[in-house]
């Protein structure tokens, strides 16, 4: 991979000594100002919708089905544009930088790579549910074309992957990697990103450590060259071709898909009502895809190079 071709966010064409020093000093604590207002706000939007549906809601199980995928979309989409609006004043007016140097630069290599990441989400789930298929633990029982829900399907997941990928791969990650070593950085959003799934339907330990690697899978590649649309992509394909095309509950929640299918297995190995992102099969197939990701798109350099922190961002000692 050609590392010279990807367009930089333009604050990194910018010396560093003129850009603006960030209201905030320290990368984390912003970081952490920002999750906090984010949990705050979406709590306030949850609540609103329990509110509207006028009935009380159990679990995050029965919100779900109370909405709907259409309103459900629409919910995703209010919180998708709440989130821009956050990250945007936050990253101009506390990060004091530019929106795009988050990560949103499009140049001719980016767009490979946003293909890249939609062929990697693809490709890691279909190897699982192969894997799974071949090996017995789960049946093939029925094709099915609900085009109304795989059309709202896909418009929710773009949703998800955008909201979900500029809060932990973009702003989080971005931030935190300036005040610490960027794999502990990655590690530690990667658990936030874990425990923002907690309160899943059927949610397991196995279920969440294998969260906490998906957050590895979309963040390996952001560590390497701070730009969201590959993470973006591979978000995107993960959860479309696990639930709506493949036949298993997206992180205990179960969707119409084309291909209806049986767990005859083990839940261990299948996931059971969680679904693939609980079995032990996705775990050994998400630490290669992590490998693989992390020495394809590493940057090649002498080992006694300083190491970047990432575009438009200052090493800071806090």
């Amino acid at each position: 991979m050609n590392e010279t071709n990807s367009v930089q966010p333009i604050d990194n064409a910018l010396p560093q000594e003129t850009l603006p020093k960030p209201l905030i000093k320290a990368g984390w604590l912003r970081g952490l100002i920002f999750l906090i207002i984010m949990f705050v706000v979406t709590t306030v939007l949850g609540v609103a919708v329990v509110f509207a549906l006028g009935k009380p809601i159990a679990s995050m199980e029965d919100l779900m089905g109370s909405l709907g995928t259409p309103t459900l979309t629409a919910v995703y989409g209010i919180i998708l544009c709440v989130t821009m609006l956050l990250v945007f004043i936050f990253r101009t007016q506390v990060d004091r930088r530019s929106l795009v140097s988050l990560g949103f630069s499009f140049g001719k290599q980016d767009r490979r790579d946003l293909v890249a990441g939609l062929l990697w989400g693809i490709g890691v789930v279909t190897t699982v549910f192969l894997i799974l298929l071949t090996s017995g633990q789960i049946r093939v029982v029925a094709f099915e074309f609900p085009m109304g829900q795989l059309a709202w399907g896909i418009l929710l997941f773009v949703f998800v992957a955008l909201q979900e990928e500029i809060v932990s791969r973009g702003y989080l990650l971005n931030n935190f990697m300036q005040s610490a070593n960027k794999y502990l950085s990655l590690v530690l959003v990667s658990v936030l990103f874990a425990l923002g799934h907690g309160t899943n339907p059927n949610v397991s330990t196995i279920g969440l450590a294998n969260i906490v690697l998906a957050g590895l899978l979309l963040g390996i590649y952001y560590v390497h060259k701070q730009n969201l649309w590959f993470p973006i992509g591979l978000h995107f394909t993960w959860n479309l071709f696990q639930g709506y095309v493949l036949g298993s509950p997206v992180s205990g929640v179960g969707v119409d898909s084309i291909v209806r299918i049986e767990f005859a297995g083990n839940e261990l190995l299948t996931g059971g009502d969680f679904g693939f992102e609980a079995s032990l099969v996705t775990t050994l197939v998400t630490i290669a895809a992590i490998l693989v990701i992390h020495f394809k798109y590493r940057a090649k350099k002498p080992d006694s190079a300083i190491e970047p922190v990432g575009p438009g961002m200052e090493t800071d000692p806090t």
